[in-house]
């Protein structure tokens, strides 16, 4: 079974894996409310709308529920450089076990990831939300060919400041 285009916004995982199901999709990044506000929207950000997915859901040895999935797409970050918006590809790998609760979560094998199931149900947009959110650089920038400046502009009246600390190494270098 397969479930393609939009994506519903809750699902079953127990019944998916009983079906070994497939949804495969897009979600738009603007129905992400925890991405969407980490990210600079401009004119040219247009073509970055959407995150693509797979998820395969299925059953391990020990019948719990299990999801492989992909996750990617292009998000418009700001340069922490040059401040310029920069597109920013992101691609994650997600291996989970759903689990009940947390005793259940450390028996899960270290090549998966638990994720504690409140109800029966799995919100597919928190999903994605975490998953992406977890993937975003610390400080993005540009390329370095691509960055158009690297140092900070000068100060209004096209002078810079000295640098205030400029005296204590002259002060190291007297002592």
């Amino acid at each position: 079974m397969t479930i393609s285009s939009r994506l519903p916004d809750r699902v079953d995982p127990r019944r998916l894996a009983a079906t070994q199901a497939r949804l495969e999709g897009h979600w738009p990044l603007t129905d992400l409310p925890r991405l969407a506000s980490s990210l600079y929207w401009s004119r040219d950000s247009a073509d970055m709308a959407d995150a693509r997915l797979v998820l395969d859901f299925g059953e391990d040895e020990q019948r719990r529920v299990v999801m492989d999935g992909q996750l990617s797409a292009t998000v418009p970050l700001v340069c922490q450089r040059c401040l310029a918006s920069v597109a920013w590809p992101i691609h994650v790998t997600v291996r989970l076990t759903m689990v009940r609760d947390d005793d259940a979560a450390a028996e899960v094998p270290r090549d998966r990831e638990p994720l504690v199931l409140d109800d029966d149900s799995l919100a597919v947009g928190a999903l994605v939300d975490d998953e992406l959110i977890l993937a975003l650089p610390l400080a993005a920038h540009c390329n370095n060919n691509d960055c158009s400046r690297s140092e900070p502009a000068p100060r209004e009246g096209g002078k810079r400041r000295d640098n205030p600390f400029a005296g204590l190494a002259d002060w190291k270098r007297g002592n």
